[in-house]
Formats: structure tokens, C-alpha cells, sequence
């Protein structure tokens, strides 16, 4: 843990890893409104990650499981068994000449149209906040991925761009 590093800024990267290895086609094992189940489900998870160096001693310290429940838990509707979820995608565009670069956290592929999810572990005080200081990023996301499944007979666009806040529960 190095000094001087902004704590809020490496939680966040911890968290964004942890979302990164989690299994989500094993949640359709559980029941996500069991709590016991969701808690076991996450510790399980964040151990099987530490113990094949997938996070580091450091991300599962400054990871909260209990965040990672409330996701989980919440009514966010991530893509279950029909395997047409993708996390962490990186993508590399030319948007109006310049050169735009990112990972897209979560999407899924739902009746021909895309729904994006971005987490986010910034401290705010309402979501507005968020919408606010995200809306271009969200914009650039759905345009990437716009441009990688359409095709010349057919154009699948973002049909939602969600985000969820670790922070405002």
C-alpha cells in the first residue's frame, strides 16, 4: 500500500477487479434474495480469486464483500443463463478524429439491442452526480459498442445505459 496513493482511487480499481473475475453465470446457482446464499457466494468468490492471484492481497482488503452483496442482491438486470453477458471489454474507436480508448464494464445483449451497466465507487451525494459527470463516457461506450455489432444488413444500437453506484445504496 503505498503512501500518498488516493485510498478512494485504489478501492475502486479493487472493486472494478473483483467485478472483473466474478463468476455471473454462477449466480443463476443461487438465489440472489438469499442473503446467507449472496454473502457465502461473494466470500467464496473473493477467496477463489486470492487464492489464483487474480486480485491481489491489497483489492481483497480494500474490497467490501458487503458492496459486492448489494449488487448481487439488487434489481440491476444483469444477463443470466442465456450467456450473452461480457465484462471489461476494451474497445479502441475514432471518434470525430480522435482516437478513443476504454473498458466497458458490463453489457449484454437483449432482444436485438444492447444494455449497457457501468459501476461506479465515486462518493457522491445523489445520482444526479453521477449522470452528470458520466453522461459522455456512457454516450462513447454505447457508440463503441453500436460500431462492433452492427453489421451491413442489421444495427443493433444501446437500448439502455445504466449506471450503478456502489456508493448510494
Amino acid at each position: 500500500n503505498a503512501a500518498g496513493v488516493n485510498q478512494g482511487a485504489l478501492r475502486g480499481t479493487a472493486v472494478h477487479r473483483v467485478m472483473e473475475c466474478l463468476d455471473f453465470k454462477s449466480l443463476c446457482d443461487i438465489d440472489t434474495k438469499d442473503h446467507v446464499a449472496v454473502s457465502a457466494f461473494v466470500k467464496k468468490s473473493m477467496d477463489e480469486m486470492l487464492k489464483k492471484g487474480l486480485i491481489t492481497d491489497d483489492m481483497y482488503r480494500l474490497t467490501r464483500p458487503k458492496l459486492i452483496e448489494q449488487l448481487i442482491s439488487s434489481d440491476v438486470p444483469y444477463a443470466d443463463k442465456r450467456g450473452a453477458l461480457f465484462n471489461e471489454k476494451p474497445f479502441v474507436m475514432d471518434y470525430e478524429g480522435v482516437l478513443v480508448q476504454g473498458i466497458i464494464d458490463v453489457f449484454w445483449l437483449e432482444n436485438d439491442k444492447i444494455v449497457l451497466l457501468d459501476y461506479k465507487t465515486d462518493r457522491v451525494n445523489a445520482a444526479k452526480e453521477l449522470i452528470d459527470r458520466y453522461s459522455t463516457q456512457l454516450k462513447l461506450y454505447a457508440d463503441a459498442l453500436g460500431r462492433i455489432f452492427s453489421t451491413d444488413g442489421k444495427s443493433i444500437q444501446t437500448d439502455e445505459r445504466l449506471i450503478y453506484s456502489f456508493h448510494l445504496q
